[in-house]
């Protein structure tokens, strides 16, 4: 089965070709063929934008979607990161793909990089976040869809300090990539 993996940098990765990244780990280890569609700095507009021709013409018969963090970054409101969501997920249900919403790490604002961190005020983008996550919740429990939550599964899996498994505070390293990796082929996709 081939799935496509749409989102932002927590999908491409910093450096797409880093074979300790969770796609690059999943296209070695699972059974199914995985397609690394993230885009760095994407917003969810931006993948609504390019469902069609990064799922749809790729064939995909499953969507994991992971986005909506660079909207509140750059001051988006929870309504149109969810709105956009919403649309992506109907639209894999119209053309027969299963949709599987991904629900990011919520960050650390201490552990994120001073640049980025003059940049925004990550305290708000951790709020918005875990509003998010909420809604992710209720809407996937309204319309069927399954949820892999990677929040969950570093909150399992992490020994010691959270900062061990990040690379600047918001991108996971090879110990954060291999959370996520297993959470997917433990639910067996």
């Amino acid at each position: 089965m081939k799935i496509v993996c749409l989102g932002d940098s927590l999908t491409a990765g910093m450096d797409r070709n880093d074979p300790s990244h969770w796609i690059s780990i999943l296209q070695k280890e699972a059974v199914h063929t995985y397609v690394n569609k993230g885009v760095c700095g994407d917003t969810s507009g931006g993948m609504l934008a390019r469902f069609y021709r990064d799922v749809v013409e790729e064939e995909a018969r499953c969507v994991i979607l992971m986005g909506g963090e660079n909207d509140f970054i750059m001051g988006a409101d929870g309504g149109v990161v969810q709105s956009n969501l919403m649309a992506m997920v109907h639209q894999a249900f119209f053309y027969q793909i299963v949709p599987v919403i991904g629900i990011p790490i919520i960050l650390d604002p201490a552990i994120v990089r001073k640049d980025w961190a003059a940049f925004t005020n990550f305290g708000e983008i951790v709020q918005k976040t875990k509003e998010y996550r909420a809604w992710i919740y209720r809407f996937a429990e309204t319309f069927h869809v399954e949820v892999l939550d990677f929040q969950k599964a570093f909150e399992r899996n992490a020994v010691g300090e959270w900062k061990d498994y990040f690379s600047d505070g918001v991108h996971p390293n090879e110990k954060g990539n291999r959370i996520m990796a297993d959470l997917i082929l433990n639910v067996g996709m």
